[in-house]
């Protein structure tokens, strides 16, 4: 799994395209919001790092969210590879800055379930699975 920085062609159309990672301060940045607002984004490129402190009007808490307000024109944002790998292939979204990638909040997934005592097994099996879905997709 890769998270993607993205928006709309008709919010870059309005806005323009950020070329390098210090334009995002002149953006609408839809941010994340759990557990609390993401306002620095950290950029992984070829040969070093780079953090950016972003604002926006719009801090959500999933990516689900953020991927309909991208859709919907509203500004830039930061989703995973597979929300939104449709939309990229249609065009209703573009990936921005494609050497580089976004890290730190950005790269991780978490299962949350509720434990008991003898364990779930259908619970377990989901979790390999998603263990070892995301562990292809990340090394293709």
């Amino acid at each position: 799994m890769e998270f993607l920085l993205c928006a709309s062609p008709g919010y870059l159309r309005r806005c323009g395209a950020p070329t390098q990672i210090s334009d995002l301060t002149n953006h609408n940045c839809i941010r994340q919001g759990h557990p609390v607002a993401v306002s620095e984004w950290h950029f992984s490129g070829k040969k070093r790092s780079e953090r950016v402190t972003v604002q926006g009007n719009a801090v959500l808490t999933g990516s689900e969210p953020i991927r309909t307000l991208l859709l919907a024109g509203v500004g830039c944002g930061i989703v995973p590879d597979f929300l939104i790998a449709d939309d990229l292939r249609k065009k209703k979204l573009v990936r921005l800055l494609p050497d580089w990638r976004p890290r730190a909040a950005f790269s991780s997934m978490y299962a949350l379930y509720l434990p008991t005592r003898q364990g779930n097994p259908k619970v377990r099996a989901f979790i390999d699975f998603l263990i070892e879905t995301l562990a292809r997709t990340t090394s293709s």
